[in-house]
């Protein structure tokens, strides 16, 4: 039996639109759902940063090892709990962005130092506010709660490198249960400018000491 003009016309469409039916249906089985993303436990942020300047630098001294340490970089840094219930951050870890690649920001240990601002050989003794990174971020955040805390670093490369400005820094958070949060975020402004980590938040005290016999050591990789 022959078919008309129309019929085979009719047919072909017919054919055609089966045949974009099951390639469609078949690229979308393929596809398959899109994986859920996991919502943000944490958000983290370098406030400011302040490099190290050779005509006022920053120390951690360990007076009973007559040790001083260089500071490289203070942070002041905000962590906040996203989360509705309670959490807490056993590590965290911060970057900064070289030429070409991050570098590592190794923390300076507190426990039994203290701060001293100048050369070593007339150095002054200040205190940092808010508390030390280590101490604030592993204590139990509250659902929603927001803390702040400055930190002493320095770089992984020896010698130091410069570092392109404005700085950009990468945190990475490891909360108690072993989840990673990663953040990234750009000071905009150049050293210079940027706020000494708030109003009033270092302050100076004492008299001038000479720490010019003491070993210089740094803490190294961690």
């Amino acid at each position: 039996m022959g078919f008309d003009t129309t019929q085979r016309v009719t047919g072909a469409v017919g054919l055609l639109f089966l045949a974009y039916f099951a390639a469609h249906t078949v690229h979308k089985h393929n596809q398959g759902p899109k994986p859920k993303q996991e919502e943000s436990l944490f958000a983290a942020s370098v406030l400011s940063a302040i490099p190290n300047d050779p005509r006022m630098p920053f120390w951690v001294v360990s007076q009973p090892s007559k040790t001083a340490y260089p500071v490289d970089l203070l942070l002041k840094i905000r962590v906040v709990n996203l989360q509705d219930k309670r959490a807490s951050v056993d590590s965290i870890k911060v970057e900064i962005m070289g030429v070409t690649d991050w570098i590592h920001l190794v923390p300076i240990p507190p426990q039994g130092m203290a701060f001293f601002g100048g050369r070593l050989s007339s150095a002054r003794q200040f205190t940092v506010s808010p508390e030390d990174i280590s101490e604030v971020f592993q204590s139990e955040m509250t659902p929603g709660e927001t803390m702040e805390a400055t930190g002493f670093f320095e770089s992984s490369v020896k010698p130091v490198v410069p570092v392109p400005t404005p700085f950009k820094f990468r945190i990475t958070l490891r909360d108690t249960v072993d989840r990673i949060s990663v953040f990234e975020n750009t000071l905009n402004r150049a050293p210079g400018e940027q706020p000494m980590l708030g109003q009033s938040s270092i302050r100076l005290f004492g008299e001038l000491q000479d720490f010019s016999s003491f070993k210089q050591e740094r803490v190294g990789p961690h």
